[in-house]
């Protein structure tokens, strides 16, 4: 395997390490880097963990976040329906619960991220202060959520970004959407779970 990839997949497996509970973290990094490796990683290792994007696609979730939230229902605006998806997964009344609310922003304008951010920010608080909730984790690509929300801790999944500063000042590059499409972290780690699949069989 390319050592470039194995040494993203090490990279990867740090920040996983490093997501602590008991804090508000935020989990952000390009396109293809393996964010949703960590969402689904994080969800396999706290047994208490419940993310909104699982809860937002249920009516179809092999098609990720586009199928069950960029779509209007009706009259309905995506805004209000990601929103409603959102305070009821944060206000849930039950403890012991790890969150991972997965790209809040979807389907939102500038201002309704604002007032999102202002909402989390309180409900982070509140949660927190009253145990209800052993901790956040808030994955995003928006500047204003990550230069604006209250958190602990900040995690990249591009190695060469280590703090909120450098990202939000990172120099951008359009994405090769081709490269994009041939995603190898994705292929690699692919045939890494069918062949550990097949190992566990044999046994």
């Amino acid at each position: 395997m390319n050592s470039d990839l194995e040494k993203h997949i090490e990279h990867l497996v740090s920040v996983l390490d490093g997501i602590p509970e008991g804090k508000i973290s935020i989990l952000t990094g390009s396109n293809g880097s393996g964010k949703s490796v960590i969402r689904k990683q994080l969800s396999s290792r706290l047994k208490t963990a419940q993310t909104s994007l699982e809860q937002r696609t249920s009516s179809n979730p092999n098609f990720g976040a586009l199928s069950g939230i960029m779509q209007d229902t009706g009259w309905l605006p995506s805004s209000e329906q990601t929103l409603t998806k959102i305070e009821g997964l944060v206000e849930k009344n039950s403890k012991d619960r790890y969150v991972i609310i997965d790209e809040p922003e979807i389907g939102m304008g500038e201002e309704t991220v604002m007032a999102l951010c202002s909402y989390l920010n309180n409900q982070f608080e509140e949660k927190m202060k009253s145990k209800e909730v052993l901790g956040f984790l808030v994955i995003t690509h928006n500047r204003y959520l990550i230069e604006h929300l209250k958190i602990d801790n900040f995690f990249c999944t591009d190695e060469e970004i280590t703090t909120k500063k450098e990202w939000l000042n990172r120099k951008l590059i359009p994405t090769d959407l081709a490269d994009l499409k041939e995603n190898k972290l994705f292929y690699v780690l692919r045939d890494r779970g069918e062949a550990r699949d097949k190992q566990e069989k044999k046994q």
